[in-house]
């Protein structure tokens, strides 16, 4: 496993080099795809890929993962009003026919662009909205924010009560 270590050592570089952290994780982050890239492109033989192809490309991805995370608990908020992705999850499950009214046909006037005739459908299985005139996807989150103007913090908050 790959350890706190590589984002200190990310970090250090950083400083040295005067960029920011972004930066610096998006300069790695684009090594390790050009050598993710590098090792599927290689003509070998299985015995190659087995022993020596597919170990790197299963580190770098290590790698990759371990960065995403690391990031994720560095900038996560410290306080009680943090979402946390099992709510937004839980969010999103809200109906939608209980914040808008839906017509028979699965039909409504899209909530992005100002129209007369329904465009939007009402996907039932899936609880999104598709309009077929802007291309605008929504799932329940999206509609609160935009019925209500609010901000995704608040519309994750609401929609779990």
């Amino acid at each position: 496993m790959i350890d706190k270590l590589r984002l200190r050592d990310i970090e250090k570089t950083a400083t040295l080099f005067g960029v920011s952290l972004a930066q610096a994780i998006g300069a790695r982050r684009s090594f390790l795809w050009k050598e993710i890239d590098y090792y599927l492109t290689c003509e070998t033989s299985y015995f190659g890929w087995q022993v020596i192809c597919l170990p790197e490309i299963e580190l770098a991805l290590k790698e990759l993962h371990q960065l995403k995370m690391d990031l994720y608990y560095r900038n996560r908020p410290k306080t009680d009003n943090e979402i946390t992705p099992d709510m937004i999850a839980l969010a999103k499950e809200f109906k939608i026919t209980d914040l808008i009214e839906v017509d028979r046909a699965g039909k409504v006037c899209c909530l992005v662009h100002a129209e007369k005739t329904p465009s939007m459908a009402y996907n039932r299985q899936r609880n999104k909205l598709h309009c077929f005139g802007c291309g605008a996807n929504m799932d329940s989150i999206d509609v609160y924010m935009a019925l209500n103007n609010a901000n995704f913090h608040d519309a994750v908050k609401k929609l779990q009560q």
